[in-house]
């Protein structure tokens, strides 16, 4: 006969096998809480047989959402909602997953950079030497110093001989400036040059400027100047002027006649027998200044008379209608010097080779035996 205990220990059993059978049933059957988006929610010690995409953590329950490729797997089946569920076997047990701790906090806001200073960055070197200092420094190419010099050399009846040196001015063009008196001139390849000058004081100084601006100056003591006359022309552009003297009453083209054409000798002049003409000047890329002298000994000369002097213009085809433009000077023993100027109007071209003969530009000269 069974006893009572052991028919309620058997009941009891029962009881208890239909409650949790029946409570698995439900479980399973359930809808899911969080609607139709096909959700698997499974416990910690539960079961998972496909990847998860998609994963949150909430209350220690590892929330896995399906792609929709997993969703439309076979072997999965719809809840009513239109979910899908997982299948009821599985192929392996699913490792549990174990959560400590709360999840991590993000912090409250980014780094940011630094913020730069206010005051303006200065750039401090080592050392205090400028910056030229310290970079090698190009060599200076050799040069030759320009060494322009001008020497004037008293000679005989008061000439002086200037000797010009520029190695900087090669075939240069010059004007010599005397009391006055102008001439130009050219330096040759070398850059020398050399000019006989009468002079006209006895404390002589010439300038001798070059195409350029540059001026050098050379002085001459000539002690002499006051035993000779001078009779001087110059002019520029155009030729066509001559000084012609006719010495102790003589004629044209006679003995004692003297001009460019037949110009006597200086040493002549300097033995007190007669005089001498000189043609100086020659033409240079800016100007152009000649000069025609006729120098007398009339503190040295050895005859006493007359010497009558005049300007000649010669009509060329170069001065022909135009006005010829000319300055005449003139020294006489220790007198200062007189100066004159001449503008003359050419004949026409029709009367080129004729000349006209001014008599009164000079003074004529009155000799004494000395």
């Amino acid at each position: 006969m069974i006893s009572a205990r052991r028919i309620l220990t058997i009941v009891g059993t029962l009881f208890t096998a239909l409650a949790a059978g029946f409570m698995m049933q439900y479980i399973m059957d359930a809808p899911d809480e969080r609607g139709a988006q096909g959700v698997q929610v499974a416990s910690v010690a539960g079961v998972a047989t496909q990847p998860l995409t998609d994963a949150v953590v909430e209350n220690d329950i590892l929330v896995q959402t399906p792609t929709l490729d997993e969703a439309e797997a076979p072997g999965r089946a719809k809840n009513a909602e239109g979910a899908t569920a997982e299948p009821v076997e599985t192929q392996a047990a699913a490792k549990t997953i174990n959560f400590s701790g709360d999840a991590p906090t993000p912090p409250g806001f980014a780094p940011q950079p630094e913020t730069l200073p206010n005051e303006p960055v200065t750039v401090a070197s080592l050392d205090d030497a400028p910056v030229n200092s310290i970079l090698p420094r190009e060599e200076p190419a050799p040069s030759f110093a320009c060494d322009t010099k001008a020497v004037a050399i008293t000679s005989a009846a008061a000439m002086v001989d200037l000797i010009i040196d520029a190695n900087c001015h090669k075939s240069a063009g010059f004007t010599v400036h005397h009391n006055g008196m102008m001439v130009s001139g050219m330096t040759d390849a070398d850059g020398l040059a050399s000019v006989m000058l009468p002079a006209l004081t006895e404390k002589a100084v010439f300038m001798v400027t070059f195409t350029g601006g540059e001026t050098v100056v050379a002085n001459a003591e000539v002690t002499s100047v006051q035993d000779y006359d001078r009779a001087i022309v110059q002019w520029s552009a155009f030729d066509g002027l001559q000084v012609h003297a006719l010495e102790y009453g003589a004629t044209y083209e006679e003995p004692g006649h003297v001009w460019s054409g037949a110009m006597g000798e200086l040493a002549t002049a300097a033995k007190g027998e007669g005089g001498f003409m000189m043609r100086m000047g020659e033409p240079t890329p800016l100007s152009t200044h000649m000069i025609e002298v006729y120098t007398f000994p009339t503190g040295t000369a050895l005859n006493e008379g007359t010497i009558e002097l005049s300007l000649e213009a010669v009509v060329t085809e170069a001065n022909c209608g135009r006005d010829l433009e000319a300055q005449v000077l003139q020294k006489s023993g220790a007198e200062p010097m007189r100066a004159r100027d001449l503008i003359l109007a050419m004949p026409d071209c029709d009367a080129v080779g004729d000349f006209l003969v001014l008599k009164n530009m000079f003074d004529d000269l009155n000799i004494a035996r000395n």
